[in-house]
């Protein structure tokens, strides 16, 4: 946990650097989709549709890379059958994750590799859960003029799964 906290400081203190070598930034909004199962054997079924929605701030660095932190709410959950009966688990997050993305930029658009490590504390908890929710996602997106989509698969101390998110870029 120590480390992963670490990670985010060692983020943003890059993130005022990159201030002074760039002068692209962009603030943002962001949500999407979460398909999320549960890391707990017993209350997993099958996935759970949620969602996640919050702002965003991306600075673009040389070579192609781009530091990009975001605030979320990030719902997530799983599916159970118990006796025939579909019981949904949710946990509400209020997440920090911070994204590192490399990709060329092709004048129309910019594909990227994506690399996230995230930390969260459950605002609309669950029992069975660990308040703290901290983990890393890798995926793939691309931008296009304002808009930046990202797939990611993530694996978290709670949850693991996939997200679908679109932003509009300022």
């Amino acid at each position: 946990m120590k480390k992963l906290f670490a990670l985010i400081i060692v983020a943003f203190a890059a993130l005022l650097c990159a201030g002074q070598v760039s002068a692209q930034h962009n603030f943002g909004v962001m949500g999407g989709v979460t398909f999320s199962y549960s890391n707990v054997k017993e209350l997993n079924d099958g996935p759970l549709t949620q969602y996640h929605a919050g702002l965003t701030y991306r600075a673009r660095l040389p070579m192609g890379f781009s530091i990009q932190p975001y605030l979320l709410y990030h719902a997530k959950g799983s599916r159970t059958s118990l006796a025939g009966v579909e019981l949904d688990t949710k946990v509400g997050y209020l997440e920090l994750p911070v994204s590192f993305q490399w990709g060329p930029d092709l004048i129309l658009f910019r594909p990227f590799v994506d690399v996230t490590p995230f930390a969260g504390y459950a605002v609309k908890p669950s029992s069975g859960f660990d308040r703290w929710e901290y983990g890393v996602g890798t995926g793939l997106g691309f931008d296009i003029w304002r808009f930046q989509f990202i797939t990611r698969y993530n694996w978290g101390s709670n949850f693991r799964g996939v997200t679908l998110s679109l932003a509009y870029l300022f």
